[in-house]
């Protein structure tokens, strides 16, 4: 699981990153765009690289269990954590509060933690033994 969650974090910064230098090469101007843009590839790829990593994992030896499942955990943790956050933090990002700092450390770890606990559970639910 906690292999799942450092590959997620990998995964989120890759997928910003790449996200970020295509708007900038198809001509996007607006900062917003830029950032919503590079967001929404490094969710994908933190989700895809969680739900691979607990595949790869789960599927060593003599037992299988199925991607889709650990892809659709990966999500619900996902899902929840920003519920998490979003109760915790309001819908503000905490600026200008002296917690902030340490809330968006808390939201952080909630955010790679939950959807490797989702995509483990998941993937487990669905293991089965060659």
């Amino acid at each position: 699981m906690l292999a799942s969650a450092y590959a997620g974090i990998g995964g989120f910064l890759l997928g910003r990153y790449a996200g970020n230098s295509v708007a900038t090469m198809t001509g996007a101007t607006s900062e917003d765009t830029r950032e919503r843009v590079a967001h929404a590839t490094g969710v994908l790829a933190g989700g895809l690289t969680t739900a691979g990593s607990v595949y790869a994992i789960g599927s060593i030896g003599d037992q299988t269990g199925s991607f889709r499942d650990a892809l659709i955990g990966a999500g619900a943790g996902y899902v929840t954590s920003l519920a998490i956050r979003w109760v915790a933090m309001g819908t503000s990002s905490a600026k200008g509060r002296g917690d902030a700092s340490g809330m968006r450390w808390m939201g952080a770890a909630i955010e790679s933690l939950l959807p490797a606990i989702g995509s483990t559970i998941a993937f487990n639910s669905s293991r089965r033994y060659k």
